[in-house]
């Protein structure tokens, strides 16, 4: 069985813009310090990377599948060029109850923290849980990572800042401490 580093993608692999939410436009992808040594780590050691990420935005047509692809595409070029690092899989969910528009209006069991996504990586990967981490910036990220038996990292989201749908922190820099520490984590050492 394989492991995996599971990532939200906005506010723990990209910035997100100070004045917006979402992040709409691949000419403003600006990756968070370091994200590419944390990625390029995890590839080293034999884990596949997987970004699980909420885009309600298109379900609210703010902006469009398309966009969120070419913010992947430029993303990954990105990481590409820094060092090599390589995300493996993304697995989007576009759906909003509350806000969405026509088939995107809809309860449904990807949108974070509902685990499907996931659960739909672990699958198709054959993935062992006791081996997969996620990392993410939003109490909702935890809950799925909890949901579908993944351990997560222990941020405190207790001081963080309020969103519609919880709580986030700021991920500012991956040091190279923040890393071990991470990858530490992952292969149980701590």
């Amino acid at each position: 069985m394989n492991k995996c580093l599971f990532l939200d993608r906005d506010g723990t692999i990209n910035v997100l813009p100070e004045e917006a939410y979402h992040l709409t436009s691949p000419d403003s992808v600006v990756l968070i310090k370091g994200v590419e040594k944390l990625i390029k780590k995890f590839n080293d050691n034999g884990y596949l990377v997987v970004v699980i990420s909420n885009q309600g935005g298109v379900g609210k047509g703010m902006y469009t599948e398309q966009n969120v692809l070419d913010i992947q595409r430029v993303i990954s070029q990105k990481l590409k060029d820094l060092n090599g690092a390589k995300i493996d899989d993304w697995y989007y969910c576009y759906h909003h109850a509350l806000g969405g528009i026509g088939k995107y209006k809809l309860d449904c069991n990807c949108r974070k923290p509902s685990p499907g996504n996931v659960l739909d990586a672990i699958k198709k990967y054959n993935l062992d849980k006791d081996k997969c981490f996620f990392i993410g910036d939003n109490i909702t990220d935890a809950k799925c990572a909890e949901n579908a038996g993944v351990r997560f990292y222990p941020f405190d989201y207790s001081g963080g800042i309020k969103t519609e749908r919880g709580c986030r922190i700021m991920i500012r820099e991956y040091t190279d401490e923040f890393i071990q520490e991470l990858f530490n984590m992952a292969e149980n050492k701590i």
